[in-house]
């Protein structure tokens, strides 16, 4: 059976990295947790937007949220959800002006960062897949840190966001319960002193 994006997104997004095959051209490799990978033949701005699709998120309020979080306009970590926040890195020269030269790591993916040569290094990931990035090692770890950052803020929001929720639950629940006769009266009692001063 082929697989398909989606498919990759459910068992879990390792990377996703531009690449020139060929006679193909300028295609996206897409790379599962488990080390499967497929061939797209988009480019990884399509390959973005399709994902943002899925998650339901706006690539653009990302990048501008999180990018003033680590205090940058580029090379800003993008988070997906709480499982994929997705570390953008240099992988390519382009052949072209109009080719992407930008792949994207899974921060919860990558197992280490090796020194390879002046030009670059080694990101070493859970699956086994090792992802050449045309960077320092200092660029790459600093990359990382910010991935981290945007990762706490994330899941800062996050448990904001549903400890709303559980608040807003307590709430519905306990005023969609019967009202009993104490309540009746107490709010008789409200209602009445209400009017008392309205007089």
């Amino acid at each position: 059976m082929v697989k398909l994006l989606e498919d990759i997104v459910d068992e879990g997004l390792a990377c996703l990295v531009p690449e020139y095959l060929k006679a193909v051209g300028n295609i996206t490799r897409v790379v599962s947790i488990k080390g499967e990978d497929i061939v797209e033949k988009k480019s990884v701005k399509s390959i973005l937007r399709r994902l943002a699709r899925i998650y339901a998120v706006d690539i653009i309020s990302l990048r501008s949220k999180y990018g003033k979080i680590i205090g940058q306009k580029n090379i800003v970590p993008l988070p997906f959800s709480s499982e994929l926040i997705l570390v953008p890195f240099k992988t390519r020269t382009p052949m072209a002006p109009w080719d992407g030269t930008i792949g994207y790591i899974s921060y919860s993916q990558i197992e280490k960062i090796k020194e390879d040569s002046e030009d670059g290094v080694i990101i070493a990931l859970k699956c086994g897949l090792s992802i050449k990035a045309l960077c320092r090692k200092a660029t790459a770890e600093k990359h990382l840190r910010d991935a981290g950052v945007v990762c706490r803020a994330y899941m800062d929001m996050y448990r904001r966001h549903e400890q709303q929720s559980i608040v807003i639950r307590d709430i519905y629940e306990a005023y969609s319960q019967p009202a009993t006769k104490g309540d009746i009266a107490l709010l008789t009692r409200e209602l009445m002193e209400l009017k008392e001063r309205l007089k």
